[in-house]
């Protein structure tokens, strides 16, 4: 073969990877030059029909690490008909340390990824090298393509699923104004995460849009829920390090309720409350101005409070009323936003004011107006202390607002607002004054 054709193709490889020509750039080449450099030599020195030197190597080599899990992709090399080795080394692989290297596994062109987890505790580095059909290994090694430079450190060898605490016997009672959930754990000193929803958390999709309404110790055997009463509410309970490997498997009965459980919604009534009709007149009549005799129907003389008859104004007069309309500016009303009040924004809540805060840290939070609407309308059947009634008035009032039902928000903000009228006059105000968005 013409050495200056192999001179040519080691330049054009070369140039395909962007490194800068610094002093430590230039090092860089020259090592990578070397092992392309012997590998076109041998090839040069075999091949006999044809002048055409093919070395393919992967791309694009990433490393996604989660304790002991190591996963890697990549980008497949062009027209490969073979397949791709994954090697592991306690040293950056190249190619004089190749030999120490460990064959992990086999990838199929197109799969572009392998999880590899080392049998022990070490920093590891990895190349990925195309084994074509009949034709051996391409040993080639590129630093930021097909080998890493950086080592991915382990520290443990147990996975996620083999440290975490499985769940069982999860049960549900209802008591008077709450949900008792006991459920059994594996191990100890892992964290649990309880989570509530309308629908059963059998799939990591429905769990992904449950609400997580605790964490707690794996010692602990039981929690305390206070849901919104009227809904039925479904729970399961899982080990929050399966969240993040992606790998949680809920079985009904086991970490997850098969049956809702609903609590019973209470006696008081959502609205004006209703007030009997006093038996005697608190305020005089208004004052009448008769104009006719009420036995004769003949016409009374003037009352000096009867108004007289309108004048128009004069030609200066109606111009000094237009100069002065006109001076009057009314400034923009800037649109209302969502407001939470301090009290739902502090922790440590419980009974009522956390089923309050639930509420408001997920669909009002949300802007689910219709829900948040039907939840606090079934919250504020219960018999409730007066300070958390009011402020449920005024996160129902917000609801119908946004939602465009502006008369039943005016009649929720006139409930809460001897409670909060600095929050809720400027509600009030947008209804009446017509300044709603």
């Amino acid at each position: 073969m013409d050495i200056g054709r192999v001179r040519r193709l080691i330049s054009v490889e070369m140039n395909s990877i962007n490194v800068r020509l610094s002093k430590a750039g230039l090092f860089l080449i020259i090592a990578m030059t070397t092992p392309v450099a012997l590998l076109v030599g041998q090839q040069a020195s075999a091949a006999t029909d044809s002048d055409t030197v093919f070395a393919p190597y992967v791309s694009r080599l990433r490393v996604a690490f989660q304790d002991p899990k190591v996963q890697l992709t990549w980008q497949d090399p062009a027209a490969v008909a073979g397949t791709l080795q994954i090697y592991r080394s306690v040293q950056p692989i190249t190619a004089a340390t190749f030999d120490s290297a460990v064959l992990v596994g086999t990838a199929d062109p197109g799969s572009e990824s392998f999880m590899d987890v080392p049998p022990t505790p070490g920093d590891y580095y990895y190349a990925v090298l195309a084994r074509k059909s009949g034709e051996g290994l391409y040993q080639v090694f590129i630093p930021f393509r097909n080998v890493t430079l950086e080592p991915v450190k382990v520290t443990r060898t147990a996975t996620e699923q083999q440290l975490a605490a499985s769940v069982s016997g999860i049960q549900v009672r209802q008591l008077d104004r709450s949900v008792l959930l006991t459920f059994d754990a594996s191990k100890p000193k892992r964290t649990l995460g309880v989570y509530r929803s309308t629908s059963p958390i059998l799939s990591s999709d429905v769990l992904a849009q449950s609400t997580r309404i605790q964490a707690v110790s794996s010692e602990k055997s039981s929690i305390v829920d206070y849901p919104v009463p009227g809904i039925n509410y479904y729970y399961a309970v899982v080990d929050t390090g399966l969240l993040t490997s992606g790998d949680v498997k809920l079985i009904a009965g086991e970490d997850a309720t098969a049956q809702p459980v609903s609590l019973p919604l209470g006696s008081n009534t959502i609205g004006i409350p209703t007030q009997p009709l006093p038996t005697r007149r608190g305020a005089p009549l208004p004052y009448l101005m008769l104009s006719r005799d009420v036995q004769s129907g003949a016409t009374l003389a003037p009352s000096l409070a009867t108004p007289t008859a309108t004048h128009p104004l004069t030609a200066a007069a109606q111009k000094a009323v237009s100069e002065l309309v006109d001076s009057i500016t009314i400034p923009a009303v800037a649109p209302l936003k969502p407001v939470v009040l301090p009290e739902e924004r502090g922790a440590g809540v419980k009974g009522d004011e956390y089923t309050l805060k639930s509420i408001v840290e997920t669909p009002f939070a949300d802007r689910m107006w219709d829900r948040t609407a039907a939840l606090l309308t079934n919250f504020l059947t219960l018999p409730l202390a007066k300070d958390v009634a009011a402020r449920a008035q005024f996160y129902l009032g917000q609801a119908y607002y946004f939602g465009g039902s502006y008369k039943q928000a005016f009649l929720a903000f006139l409930l809460a607002r001897d409670q909060y009228y600095t929050d809720v006059e400027p509600w009030m105000d947008s209804v009446l004054l017509g300044n709603t968005h």
